[in-house]
């Protein structure tokens, strides 16, 4: 059910692309390969499956790909709970994106109870949660916590964000091996010096230029 992507590489100005998600973004053909490998499913590819039934979706419960769909669409539904678990599930066999998104929606959750604001616990948590994606190989989930949270200075808490980074580490692996899954080990992301340069690019005034950004 996933769509098929284009091998040729469209033109975006630089400050077009980051200013969207730079996490489904690919510098390379090696880029989209590893966004496809962890099942980053862009709104297009969600849409596209929603002929398939919930119950076949749920019973599909070692597929990444049949969790992470289930689990943003049962977040769009508003069933928290059931879309969390749903991607933390998914997050166990191997959808990096499935365990940002899960991160996300426990952030949005909590927020939602303490008057629409995070409090330094649950920022501290995020920041952690991102540390783990970025483990697993993302480096883009920087440029996703400073979306919600920019300027976070998270060497104030450096002790607390490594423990805290450590049991979530702890807790995939355990959600992994009560899957029947193996962990995930690291799987690093093509391109991070090229993202950093484009980055300081962005910063000096280089929006206008255009990069190549294979879909």
């Amino acid at each position: 059910m996933k769509r098929s992507k284009s091998a040729q590489p469209e033109q975006v100005p630089l400050g077009a692309l980051m200013e969207g998600d730079t996490r489904f973004a690919a510098l390379s053909q090696a880029e989209r390969d590893w966004l496809d490998r962890h099942y980053y499913l862009d709104q297009a590819e969600i849409d596209a499956a929603k002929s398939i039934p919930d119950s076949e979706l749920q019973r599909a419960l070692t597929d990444p790909y049949a969790q992470t769909i289930l689990g943003k669409r049962l977040l769009a539904q508003g069933n928290s709970m059931g879309g969390i678990a749903a991607l933390k599930n998914a997050a166990s066999h191997g959808s990096v994106y499935a365990y940002e998104e899960a991160a996300l929606a426990v952030l949005k959750d909590a927020m939602q109870m303490n008057g629409g604001v995070a409090d330094g616990n649950q920022i501290l948590a995020f920041r952690a949660r991102m540390e783990v994606a970025k483990i697993l190989g993302d480096h883009r989930a920087d440029d996703m916590f400073d979306h919600y949270f920019p300027g976070y200075d998270a060497g104030i808490n450096s002790k607390n964000l490594q423990a805290q980074t450590t049991e979530f580490l702890r807790q995939l692996g355990e959600n992994a091996q009560l899957q029947g899954s193996s962990a995930a080990g690291p799987d690093p992301r093509p391109n991070a010096d090229i993202w950093s340069n484009l980055r300081d690019l962005n910063h000096a005034g280089g929006k206008g230029d255009l990069i190549p950004v294979f879909e």
